[in-house]
């Protein structure tokens, strides 16, 4: 029976997964912020109309997505890009998800980010009166992002296709069957 309850999505349980990054760090955020999407209007009078005006949509304006987590002592891959995008100006895009789990640790919505590069680097205030960690922000402009796309074997588990089944099972199947086992499992 399905709990009504279930049907509640919780802010607390989410992974961050980035193109080419080290999953082992790059992948422990403690806030995500910035998932938001907008459109202006333009008012455009029409000649011998005075009673009203049109509004007409513009493209839409995204926020920056903003990532936070404590400092490590290593640099990761997502700071040494961020880094490299900064402070040497040799930008390279990457594609970014968030994706809210579930109890079972399955993604069950997804956002997904294009094009984006980090435009800032910023560590909290030092301060030797508060017993605090050092928390470092990477904020991220991005061209674009979609929500729920999520590729084909990540869709399937969040529709619980494989919720009973351990994903290195099916992920060692693909590799040993190929594209044959890919396409029957999913």
């Amino acid at each position: 029976m399905n709990n009504e309850r279930d049907d509640y999505l919780v802010g607390f349980h989410f992974s961050v997964s980035i193109e080419d990054s080290d999953q082992a760090i790059d992948t422990k955020f403690q806030e995500v912020s910035g998932l938001s999407a907008e459109l202006s209007v333009e008012e455009v009078q029409e000649g011998g109309e005075n009673r009203y005006k049109h509004k007409l949509p513009n493209p839409p304006k995204f926020s920056n997505l903003i990532l936070k987590r404590s400092l490590n002592k290593a640099d990761s891959n997502l700071l040494k890009w961020a880094k490299k995008c900064i402070y040497d100006f040799n930008i390279s895009t990457k594609q970014i998800s968030v994706h809210l789990l579930n109890a079972e640790h399955e993604a069950v919505k997804s956002w997904t980010f294009y094009n984006a590069y980090p435009i800032k680097i910023a560590l909290s205030d030092f301060n030797a009166t508060q017993n605090e960690l050092v928390i470092e922000t990477i904020e991220l402009t991005y061209s674009h992002f979609k929500e729920g796309t999520m590729n084909k074997f990540k869709n399937a588990l969040s529709k619980g296709v494989a919720t009973h089944i351990d994903m290195i099972k099916k992920t060692n199947q693909v590799v040993k069957y190929g594209k044959k086992a890919f396409d029957k499992i999913f």
